[in-house]
């Protein structure tokens, strides 16, 4: 199983088995099984779980996917945030445009987590002047939520 953060602003969970050249029929029996496990649906509900973990990160608990918080704002930024009362909402909640902007895009056996929102890529990974605040990524929880649904579906085939 590889669980892996993609591009800029896309997460990927997949699943790969492979045996080699050299037992090609083992391979397609795998590879079938394992189609059958990772399904759709399930694959939904790991993108929707993980939905909801970005957001709690960016409403709630204000650090990165790997439990660090974030860097502080900039006396300029704090000041900003006074002037038009938004200081509350926190670091990456200014006026819910990003919150409201993650789609998924799930196929048999992928998960494509995103935003447009152009600014995001300055919030994951920081400019020169502004530090990085990750925000996406798969945490602990994230691959071990991923590792019970697959669980539970093996389970339902045996």
């Amino acid at each position: 199983m590889e669980l892996t953060y993609l591009q800029q602003h896309t997460m990927k969970a997949s699943v790969e088995v492979s045996f080699g050249s050299n037992v090609i029929d083992v391979n397609k029996k795998i590879n079938r099984f394992a189609g059958n496990i990772i399904n759709k649906k399930m694959l939904t509900n790991v993108a929707n779980d993980e939905v909801k973990a970005i957001k709690h990160r960016i409403t709630t608990s204000k650090e990165s996917p790997s439990g660090k918080a974030w860097a502080p704002w900039s006396y300029a930024t704090i000041k900003a945030r006074q002037k038009d009362g938004t200081i509350a909402r926190g670091k990456l909640y200014h006026y819910g445009k990003l919150l409201k902007s993650f789609r998924t895009k799930v196929s048999n056996k992928m998960i494509e987590i995103g935003t447009n929102v152009r600014y995001a890529k300055y919030l994951q990974f920081g400019t020169n002047k502004m530090p990085a605040r990750p925000f996406m990524g798969w945490n602990k929880e994230s691959k071990a939520n991923f590792a019970k649904r697959l669980k539970e579906q093996i389970r339902k085939i045996k």
